[in-house]
């Protein structure tokens, strides 16, 4: 008598398990691709409503505030500069890089709301920048992609 047997042969089993590694790399990669594209563009849109909400802090409380970068820990800190009493801290993304050509290194608002610091801070994540810009006067906020 013969036997039958029905299965599937060992390069048939490692042909599919290549296919399926394949696969999972190719939609793993664009996945983390896009998170890392989504988390900068989340910074970048936190970091300009920050820069507004404490500029309105500063008018409501009549008070110096400061934004302060810290690129060796990775965030950013708010606080108002006379008190040194902490507002917020918040993460920056790990590969984030702030170029030497930027002409400050903070943002600050006086007790009318005006931009304490004017100039540029540029920033860089994985070959893309972006140059946040505050103006003199009214202390205008401006992100643009470089």
């Amino acid at each position: 008598m013969r036997s039958k047997e029905s299965g599937f042969t060992l390069v048939e089993m490692l042909l599919v398990l290549t296919i399926v590694m394949v696969i999972s790399i190719t939609i793993f990669s664009q996945g983390s691709k896009a998170f890392q594209e989504r988390e900068a563009e989340h910074f970048y849109d936190l970091l300009v409503r920050d820069t507004l909400y404490l500029q309105s802090l500063s008018l409501k409380n009549k008070e110096k505030t400061v934004i302060e970068f810290n690129e060796r820990r990775s965030i950013y800190i708010a606080k108002f500069r006379e008190s040194n009493k902490l507002i917020f801290q918040r993460e920056m993304p790990q590969n984030l890089k702030i170029l030497n050509h930027s002409t400050m290194n903070r943002v600050g608002f006086n007790e009318r709301g005006n931009a304490s610091y004017v100039g540029k801070i540029v920033f860089e994540i994985k070959g893309n920048q972006k140059e946040l810009f505050v103006y003199l006067g009214a202390g205008r906020v401006y992100l643009n992609e470089k």
